[in-house]
């Protein structure tokens, strides 16, 4: 089995998870994989597979390296472990999100998968979702003005 890490590969985080694998499923490899390099194709069926840049050169229509797969695909990882969300654009990281969604409809395992990310990623969401379940939450306010935060401010105290 294959598992890919993505994340930084200098992450003490990612660095446990390769430890761990290795030590514990001496069968299994892991790979580091880097948001920066994602890509997704739509299109011939080359295009079809979710992929990463690789060093290892391209083919394929230039989708190939280690190309994320569905179960049945012999190339590839069998699951992926999201370990963090580096800063971006706003058209970055939802870009990175449908990369993770559009593997994850294609059958890879992702762990982290998009929606916990994106409840994670926001804020609001996350409280408001805690909120429903009766999980205390600080009182909170969510603006999108100054004068409206120095309102909430007050409000708040």
């Amino acid at each position: 089995m294959h598992i890919g890490i993505l994340g930084a590969p200098d992450n003490p985080y990612v660095i446990e998870l390769e430890r761990a694998a290795s030590e514990h499923f001496p069968e299994l490899t892991t790979e580091v994989l880097k948001f920066g390099e994602l890509q997704v194709g739509i299109g011939s069926a080359a295009a079809q597979r979710a992929a990463f840049l690789s060093d290892r050169g391209l083919s394929d229509g230039g989708l190939s390296g280690s190309g994320l797969r569905r179960r049945d695909d012999p190339a590839g990882c069998d699951a992926l472990i999201v370990r963090s969300m580096p800063i971006g654009s706003l058209e970055q990281v939802i870009f990175r999100m449908d990369c993770l969604q559009t593997w994850q409809s294609r059958g890879v395992a992702i762990h982290n998968p998009p929606r916990s990310l994106e409840i994670a990623i926001d804020k609001w969401l996350c409280l408001q979702r805690l909120a429903e379940v009766d999980v205390p939450v600080p009182q909170t306010i969510c603006c999108q003005t100054r004068s409206a935060a120095m309102q909430a401010f007050d409000v708040l105290g």
